[in-house]
């Protein structure tokens, strides 16, 4: 009995040091070089996680078993097919090699089947852990991999009844532990980006915030030679009055309002744009064009679709806004900063000459 304790401590602390290494890869998957990084990563832990297993089997008198359906069922049922099978070829080749007399039998119902049980759940649950889908989880993995051996060993039904409770007990715990730890770990990586997007984002739009957007257009790729970028500060037009006859609270509405149609609008021209808010009714975009033609025809359609488009106040009174822009070209010579300054004064230029229109700086 001590040696079947022993066992199975080490069977679960190696599924907990699996689990360890995922979420360490989880954490830091922004940070690797190739996509093909992550899922190379969780199928080669989760492998060598069950390959480890392997070597460590469960004694109960002459019957033997282990918990590796664990690892692959919680793979299969958070990550999906191609995950889970994946593991499953390389595990199952592995336990194939390694041979003996149960090695197709273990291939089989010891994995092959539970992995199947725990791709239905995928389908089903959508990869929520709760207690009660860690139970069904179980309990149809542990049937569809036990139960068959009644019919198929000679002594099957003596296997079952010895070691059925003790295989049950030790998967059900096991697993319910680590789907607290994975839970746990879910939450803290979902406040942490949580925290990274409020961070990078304006709170009141979801649009990057000023030090996001710069960041984001020293992140873009340089232009061809043919594309030319362009910083482009957006101003809605009288919004104090907006403020001070409808409240703060609509002028809020229509700043989330604007920002939508900015968004929309500047994604559906150039999807490789970048928009952010500046501050207060201010917003600033990053957008390229293959000649001073085609930022001109942004602008005018934005300004258009401004004017043409309805906002609702808080009481659900439909009011009308425009916009004035500042574009400045940003040369590769040119800092970004230099170029917003000069955006910002085509900008004042706009208003000056009356709004709702654009003025691109010239030098």
């Amino acid at each position: 009995m001590y040696e079947a304790i022993q066992s199975i401590l080490t069977n679960i602390a190696i599924i907990f040091v699996m689990h360890l290494f995922i979420n360490l890869l989880i954490v830091n998957r922004e940070n690797l070089t190739r996509p093909i990084l992550f899922p190379v990563g969780m199928i080669s832990i989760t492998s060598l996680a069950v390959i480890s297993i392997m070597y460590f089997p469960i004694h109960f008198g002459e019957f033997r078993f282990d918990l590796r359906l664990i690892p692959l069922v919680i793979l299969g049922f958070k990550w999906g097919w191609k995950y889970a099978i994946s593991t499953l070829i390389i595990t199952g080749l592995w336990r194939l090699n390694i041979g003996g007399e149960g090695a197709i039998l273990g291939v089989i119902f010891g994995m092959t089947l539970p992995i199947l049980v725990s791709l239905l759940f995928h389908r089903w649950k959508k990869a929520q852990l709760s207690i009660a889908t860690v139970l069904y989880i179980v309990t149809f993995a542990w049937l569809v991999s036990d139960v068959p051996m009644i019919f198929i060993l000679p002594d099957g039904f003596t296997f079952f009844t010895e070691y059925a409770f003790y295989r049950y007990v030790s998967l059900l715990l096991t697993t319910l532990a680590l789907a607290f730890f994975i839970k746990s770990a879910e939450k803290e990586i979902d406040l942490k980006e949580q925290l990274k997007f409020y961070a990078e984002h304006d709170s009141l739009t979801g649009l990057y915030n000023v030090r996001r957007f710069e960041k984001m257009v020293q992140l873009t790729p340089k232009s061809k030679k043919e594309e030319r970028e362009y910083i482009a500060m957006l101003d809605i037009d009288h919004f104090k009055k907006i403020n001070d006859t409808f409240g703060h609270i609509s002028g809020d509405i229509i700043l989330r309002r604007f920002s939508e149609i900015i968004l929309e609008h500047t994604l559906e021209k150039n999807k490789h744009s970048i928009v952010g808010r500046y501050g207060g009714e201010e917003f600033i975009i990053h957008v390229k064009g293959e000649n001073e033609e085609e930022i001109r025809n942004f602008a005018e359609s934005l300004i258009k679709k401004v004017e043409n488009s309805e906002f609702l106040t808080k009481d659900s009174t439909v009011i009308r806004v425009t916009v004035s822009i500042g574009l400045a070209e940003l040369d590769k010579e040119d800092n970004l900063y230099k170029t917003i300054a000069l955006a910002d004064r085509a900008l004042y230029e706009a208003k000056n000459k009356g709004r709702n229109q654009y003025i691109i700086w010239n030098n």
